[in-house]
């Protein structure tokens, strides 16, 4: 027989666990999308996403720009971090513990495969201040809400910088009409794709 307090308890469960579970199957249909997706797609797709970077006056003026390192078929913004580092300072997430570390990307030498195998800088730790963020998705809707992969670092970190730009790159199948979020969950200044970009209002 169940207590009250335990009935309580698991009552007030009820909803995170709703929302765990709709996360959870909104990345497995993403995922699932990304992975029908072939090389030329990704290229010709990753490329028109590039373009609008380029062409954003926040992109063009900003002088620290912490980017990501593409896994699992995301958006390819490589052409971006090599066309930029030498003019602008370019960092890159690192994975430490569960917390992410940013560290300036100076080439492709720089790189070394990392935590969960994804290729990270091994210069020292940056301490300052990006201008603009760019991060990855799973999927995004057009209020600028993000969905991530699930480990919650990049929501612990953004919350750091409240001040600071944050776009997201996606492709337009991500964009659905309403991503499952928490009150942890940061909200992003922009999401650009490949047709169109979404504003945070």
């Amino acid at each position: 027989m169940l207590f009250a307090s335990q009935i309580y308890d698991f009552l007030r469960k009820l909803p995170s666990r709703r929302l765990k579970k709709e996360k959870e199957e909104m990345r497995m249909i993403m995922r699932q999308r990304m992975q029908r997706m072939s090389a030329e797609e990704r290229v010709a797709m990753s490329e028109h996403i590039c373009q609008r970077l380029r062409d954003n006056d926040v992109f063009r003026e900003a002088k620290v720009v912490m980017m990501f390192y593409p896994i699992l078929n995301e958006p390819d913004v490589r052409p971006l971090m090599e066309e930029f580092y030498q003019s602008k300072t370019i960092l890159l997430p690192v994975a430490h513990r569960k917390d992410i570390e940013m560290r300036r990307y100076t080439g492709k030498e720089c790189l070394h495969r990392g935590k969960f195998g994804i290729p990270e800088p091994q210069s020292n730790t940056f301490t300052g201040t990006p201008d603009l963020i760019i991060l990855p998705g799973v999927a995004f809707d057009k209020k600028a809400n993000r969905l991530g992969r699930g480990g919650g670092y990049y929501d612990r970190f953004l919350h750091h910088f409240h001040h600071v730009h944050k776009f997201a790159v996606a492709y337009d199948f991500q964009i659905v009409d309403k991503v499952p979020m928490a009150h942890s969950d940061v909200q992003l200044d922009a999401v650009f794709t490949v047709g169109t970009e979404f504003v945070r209002k």
